[in-house]
């Protein structure tokens, strides 16, 4: 299967940081669901990576019946974010999605459609819950972010300190959030075969200035880590 945008982007990351010494590489292809990893002063830390074709977080699949309501295809740690940010929630509570409420027989295109009406929407996220997004990295013990074309950011907090070592600044990753629910199509032949999605986007103009940038695009300058 060929390799996604995300997947090259975290192989050319990774493979800067090896080239510079920087990679810890006892965990080569062992970072347990994580992106990246960088060591600084003998410590490893984690390091999330996003290209700039999608820089958003944790797309996941919902689906719906007559007891429980809308529930998680596959329940994890995203899902509980989710669930802290009150996601189901913004879905109206008198929508009942014909996907798996009209028969087989009877199904039609028309009734893709109106899923799509009912379900889609973009939600402003409350300003209480933008820290669940820094919360859940932090628990993944996640507190860097290299974002492509933008550069290299800290999430909860600076853990490393590098902030110290900086004589530019080194800004947190803090943008407006913003949540998209969508009914997206997996055939052009089958109107049965959709599924509904939840995904936190990021407003792109709202994104820091860092000075900093794995890549060292622009100008920027690479982190200050030490080795």
């Amino acid at each position: 299967m060929p390799l996604n945008e995300g997947q090259k982007y975290e192989i050319k990351i990774n493979q800067i940081l090896e080239d510079k010494g920087i990679f810890p590489l006892q965990l080569k292809g062992n970072l347990e669901g994580r992106d990246s990893a960088f060591k600084h002063k003998g410590i490893i830390y984690y390091l999330e990576l996003k290209n700039k074709v999608a820089p958003d977080f944790g797309q996941k699949a919902l689906t719906w019946n007559r007891r429980d309501g809308w529930v998680w295809s596959t329940p994890d740690d995203v899902t509980e974010m989710y669930d802290e940010m009150k996601v189901r929630d913004q879905i109206p509570k008198d929508f009942k999605p014909n996907l798996f409420t009209v028969a087989l027989k009877d199904f039609k295109q028309s009734h893709q459609v109106r899923d799509r009406e009912g379900f889609s929407k973009t939600l402003e996220i409350p300003d209480g819950s933008k820290n669940a997004l820094h919360k859940f990295y932090a628990n993944k013990q996640v507190f860097y972010i290299q974002l492509e074309d933008r550069g290299f950011y800290y999430l909860q907090k600076d853990i490393a300190r590098l902030k110290d070592l900086a004589n530019l600044e080194l800004a947190q990753f803090n943008p407006q959030l913003y949540l998209r629910l969508r009914v997206k199509p997996r055939s052009d032949k089958n109107p049965m075969d959709y599924a509904f999605w939840a995904v936190i986007r990021v407003r792109a103009r709202t994104i820091p200035v860092t000075n900093f940038d794995i890549e060292e695009k622009r100008g920027k300058k690479f982190p200050p880590f030490k080795k």
